[in-house]
């Protein structure tokens, strides 16, 4: 196969598979709550990589997350904590303008997002500390700051579906 050939299909290869996704804006949720649809039925994804930071206390008892690493720099212990671009995520608590998302297995693997403008985004304190409570610490957000949610493209909340299976009729033997 040519090297353009190539390139060409590894684009549009990209592009379907970044378009299954959707911005979950304000909008989405209002028409989430008409359709009578339970928002923790709905399917979350980030749409950023987030690197989370935190120098891990010398009394502390460490156990690192699936998606975390212990490091030591400097003679400090630096617990850092990857969530992946397109993680999934489930909705625990919502009100009018935060989102509470649970992206791991503890109850306490969630983040917050604030509601921005149209847009829902991670909730990272004021602007000078950008630090995040996870799994019940606060940690330094050094990557995806600007992280906003996503949904499945497919979920169509403004169509009400109904389905049902009809079987078919058969003609009465003698």
């Amino acid at each position: 196969m040519k090297p353009y050939n190539l390139t060409l299909l590894l684009m549009t290869a990209a592009a379907l598979l970044s378009s299954c996704t959707t911005g979950f804006t304000h909008r989405t949720r209002l028409k989430i709550s008409e359709s009578d649809v339970d928002i923790e039925r709905v399917q979350f994804y980030t749409n950023k990589k987030i690197v989370l930071r935190r120098d891990v206390r010398r009394d502390e008892r460490v156990r690192t997350t699936k998606g975390g690493k212990l490091t030591v720099e400097n003679g400090r212990v630096v617990e850092t904590v990857r969530i992946g671009r397109k993680t999934p995520g489930v909705c625990t608590a919502v009100t009018d303008t935060t989102l509470i998302l649970r992206v791991g297995e503890s109850e306490s693997s969630v983040l917050q997002f604030r509601r921005e403008g149209d847009d829902y985004v991670l909730d990272r304190g004021t602007a000078s500390k950008n630090q995040v409570l996870f799994e019940s610490r606060t940690y330094e957000v050094l990557r995806g700051a600007e992280c906003a949610l996503r949904i499945k493209r497919s979920d169509d909340f403004d169509t009400r579906r109904s389905r049902r299976r009809v079987r078919g009729l058969r003609l009465a033997t003698e």
